[in-house]
């Protein structure tokens, strides 16, 4: 999932105003293996832009407006686990607590990331619905 991820990033990055790679057919067969059918998939690609339309009843992934800094922070944050995932390989439980601890920075980045881009939107809808603050938890 994390290596189709980047190169969809990627290759939007690079083509920003073609809107034809800025679409994706969720019946496709490389979606549904490598994205939806991945824990968090769909859910990353709806953080860094990308909402789900119908259109000529079929739906479809569209990053609709191009936000370079969403996209930035997305394959950053992607190179990231990716690291993670290769140091993996080595077995050592300090390894895996590293691993761990990382996997779980790269979570609480994303959902401050998340949070950030939702008070945002909510200061650009007129304030109507008020956005709590994350409470840290114990393990933080």
């Amino acid at each position: 999932m994390i290596e189709t991820l980047i190169r969809i990033i990627s290759r939007i990055m690079q083509e920003p105003n073609n809107e034809k790679i800025r679409k994706i057919k969720m019946r496709s067969n490389t979606f549904r293996t490598r994205i939806a059918n991945v824990k968090g998939g769909t859910e990353f690609m709806n953080t860094i832009g990308f909402k789900k339309i119908v259109f000529e009843f079929e739906e479809w992934m569209v990053l609709e407006v191009y936000n370079e800094q969403n996209l930035t922070v997305g394959i950053d944050v992607l190179n990231y686990q990716l690291n993670i995932m290769e140091k993996r390989e080595i077995k050592s439980p300090s390894r895996i607590a590293q691993a761990k601890a990382e996997q779980e920075q790269v979570e609480k980045i994303m959902l401050q990331y998340k949070e950030d881009r939702d008070r945002i939107n909510e200061r650009r809808n007129g304030g109507n619905n008020v956005v709590q603050p994350v409470e840290e938890t114990a393990n933080a």
